[in-house]
């Protein structure tokens, strides 16, 4: 820009140099005003850069999940919000099964754990598949001394050694010194069961007490007689003759038992007799033809009741 100045003939000296301030002014406000142009224009285009700027960022906020505080790129966050957990660029309400929260975050169990609460082998709360929790820990198998309930395994009752379950009547081997008598570990056998190792077996139906098996009786129950070890309900037939003498040491020691000597048969009443067909009657022993009559005479009367 070139400043002109003319200047015209008979000008005085004082009238030039107003002129000349005059065209110095017009160029500083022609300047001024280029500059508050070019100032606008700058200011102008610094605001559409920092509102393309927040818009950049606006968006940005927006591409986040709502349960991230900060993220990378969509759903993926960095962060979460307050209330949640962050696993593996997700904020979830609770850790998945195989992972334990710890200050914020999941973190998986060890691989034996189904679900832990902590990093090791002994922190699983809960096991996968054929595997049984104990103490803490996931086993194939539970240990002796327990039994196991669906995929948890708990301990026997402390009479066992072996169990199939809680109770004090679900062992299967007893704990020291102790017996096994259905189920239940005891000090000694019921009276009517003997020993047989570490087991408690029934005696027979028909034994009071027994020993060695449950067919060889020691004593019978009211109204049996012994003979040998077998208790019968009527006096079996006998070979032997002559007398014999009761066996005071069993009839005193055990008054409901019969039991003869030197192969005679006793009742109830203690009366030995000698050898024939007999069979106990009101606690005494008769011969085979009064056994006969007796039940001829009872045959006997129920016809003769039958025809009246």
């Amino acid at each position: 820009m070139e400043l002109v100045v003319v200047i015209q003939d008979g000008l005085t000296t004082e009238q030039i140099v107003i002129r000349v301030q005059q065209a110095i002014m017009e160029l500083l406000a022609m300047v001024l005003f280029l500059f508050f142009i070019l100032f606008f224009i700058f200011v102008f285009d610094y605001l559409l850069v920092i509102e393309k700027q927040n818009k950049i960022k606006i968006n940005k906020i927006k591409a986040c999940n709502p349960t991230c505080e900060t993220c990378s790129t969509g759903d993926s966050c960095l962060s979460c919000i307050a209330g949640l957990i962050y696993d593996n660029g997700q904020c979830v309400g609770s850790c998945p099964p195989g992972k334990y929260q710890s200050e914020g975050q999941c973190i998986s169990c060890d691989s034996t754990c189904a679900t832990c609460i902590g990093p090791t082998s002994n922190n699983c709360t809960s096991c996968f598949g054929n595997f049984s929790l104990w103490e803490s820990s996931c086993l194939l198998s539970c240990p002796e001394g327990s039994w196991r309930n669906g995929q948890v395994c708990f301990p026997c009752h402390e009479d066992c050694a072996t169990c199939y379950g809680g109770e004090n009547s679900n062992c299967l081997i007893c704990a020291s010194r102790k017996i096994l008598q259905n189920g239940i570990c005891v000090s000694a056998c019921d009276v009517n069961y003997y020993i047989n190792g570490d087991t408690c077996l029934p005696c027979d139906s028909n034994c009071a007490t027994c020993s060695e098996s449950a067919i060889e009786c020691s004593s019978c129950f009211e109204n049996f007689v012994l003979l040998g070890t077998t208790c019968f309900l009527t006096c079996p037939h006998l070979s032997n003759e002559g007398n014999a003498e009761w066996n005071q040491t069993i009839a005193n020691d055990q008054p409901n038992i019969g039991a003869c000597i030197n192969g005679f048969q006793g009742s109830v009443s203690r009366n030995c007799t000698q050898s024939g067909n007999w069979s106990e009657i009101s606690g005494s022993c008769y011969g085979t033809f009064f056994f006969f009559f007796f039940f001829l005479e009872k045959f006997w009367i129920f016809v003769k009741s039958k025809k009246n």
